[in-house]
């Protein structure tokens, strides 16, 4: 155990990455259900992400004593995040079940296996590598907002949340590669509050356009239709919500 902790910590540091990473968009898909469906306000469940990051300030303080603080600090950003999402998934009411975000997942958690899995055995190479990860990041970032705005639904949406934290881990991993004197869950710790607050950013905004539409689309004909609570009726007396199509 202690040699693969020792490789892990050294000449296999990026596959540690690559281990943090897989559990961080596993805890992210879980707390994003889980806060869609408990029933909450938005409002509320954006709020108790907030409060979550809040909690993870002092563990990270105490990460300098304690390692577990670190741990501890990571965690309580991912649930925060995962309120955050949720309270895009609730107020836009597009569903935001597991089933539908963890195969969002995939394509990003692949790409950061094979930068990891490359690091690992190119160490030497890790600016070219890393940059021409970033930049195809970047590029499904693009797309999965392109998809988001045209298609909906919760799998683009999370794939754009996804491909965030992927690319933070991707970053971590670049920095960390090959550079055993940084202390890895301390930079994954501090960074986490940076990922916390663009989750949080970017759920807002998408609340925002989800809550300032002008109505739906659809042909009511006259008559109230089945187009959700947001939809115009003939005598446009209703005023609704534009959903990211």
């Amino acid at each position: 155990m202690k040699r693969i902790i020792s490789f892990l910590m050294g000449r296999g540091r990026p596959l540690a990455v690559l281990l943090l990473g897989a559990v961080a968009l596993t805890v992210f898909a879980l707390t994003t259900d889980l806060a869609t469906h408990l029933g909450h306000p938005w409002q509320a469940t954006l709020g108790v992400g907030i409060g979550l990051m809040l909690l993870a300030i002092p563990c990270h303080w105490f990460g300098a004593l304690e390692r577990i603080g670190y741990l501890a600090a990571i965690l309580l950003n991912l649930l925060g995040m995962g309120a955050a999402a949720g309270a895009y998934f609730i107020e836009s009411g597009v569903g935001g079940t597991l089933t539908d975000l963890l195969p969002a997942t995939v394509l990003p958690l692949l790409l950061l296996a094979l930068l990891c899995i490359l690091l690992a055995a190119f160490p030497d190479y890790k600016v070219p590598i890393g940059t021409l990860t970033v930049l195809i990041f970047i590029g499904l970032l693009v797309a999965s907002v392109v998809f988001w705005c045209i298609r909906g639904g919760d799998f683009y949406a999370f794939s754009f949340f996804s491909h965030i934290v992927t690319l933070f881990f991707a970053i971590v991993c670049g920095v960390t590669a090959d550079e055993e004197e940084r202390l890895l869950l301390r930079d994954a710790s501090l960074g986490s509050f940076g990922l916390f607050s663009i989750i949080a950013v970017v759920a807002l905004i998408a609340l925002l356009l989800v809550g300032g539409g002008d109505g739906c689309d659809c042909d009511c004909s006259g008559e109230c239709c089945d187009c959700g609570d947001g939809c115009n009726c003939g005598d446009g007396s209703r005023k609704g919500k534009r959903k990211l199509k």
